[in-house]
């Protein structure tokens, strides 16, 4: 392969030829460009045609075709005739399911909302003042870590690191303060 001949003397002439670095053509002659190769390798193929034809009757592909994608009209009749009869056996089962529910179900509520958690017991909960509780309300992005039993195991603020929630804290030694504020924020 030979170098790209580069511009002997402008402004480009630091630069290789644009046929190389593709990248620096315009958009629009990057879709041109694309779209003539697809056209290309289209046209190629389709000289291949005969060839890949002829090989497929050999191996048996013409039985394939009339058996499988293109079969007579009183099998396709009889496959969509069976199509349609299991969905219909469905819907009906749907039917019948939802009836069932709402007579047996209607007029009883089993589902109550809990009730909801005072501003007090999650302080008490993460062990936080009343001030960085406000912060953590109205902060934009938190991740609670949990473990597999569902603890909470890290409380992270955006920009804040890891540390532990302090509930979960075993010994109060290990329990990290709240982060100082920064003269920035």
């Amino acid at each position: 392969m030979t170098t790209p001949t580069l511009p002997r003397t402008g402004p480009g002439k630091d630069t290789q030829v644009i046929f190389d670095r593709p990248e620096l053509q315009a958009r629009r002659h990057r879709w041109v460009y694309s779209t003539l190769t697809l056209v290309a390798w289209m046209l190629w193929m389709y000289l291949w045609l005969p060839v890949v034809t002829l090989a497929a009757w050999y191996l048996g592909a013409r039985t394939f075709i009339r058996e499988i994608v293109i079969p007579d009209p009183r099998t396709m009749a009889t496959l969509a005739l069976g199509y349609l009869i299991v969905v219909v056996i469905l819907g009906v089962a749907l039917v019948v399911w939802s009836r069932y529910n709402l007579r047996r179900f209607r007029g009883r509520e089993r589902r109550h909302a809990s009730h909801p958690v005072s501003d007090r017991e999650m302080q008490e909960w993460f062990r936080i003042s009343p001030e960085k509780m406000e912060r953590l309300r109205w902060e934009g992005s938190l991740i609670i870590e949990h473990d597999d039993e569902g603890q909470v195991l890290a409380v992270v603020e955006s920009g804040w690191e890891v540390r532990p929630a302090p509930a979960q804290v075993r010994d109060p030694e290990d329990y990290i303060p709240e982060a100082p504020e920064t003269a920035g924020a």
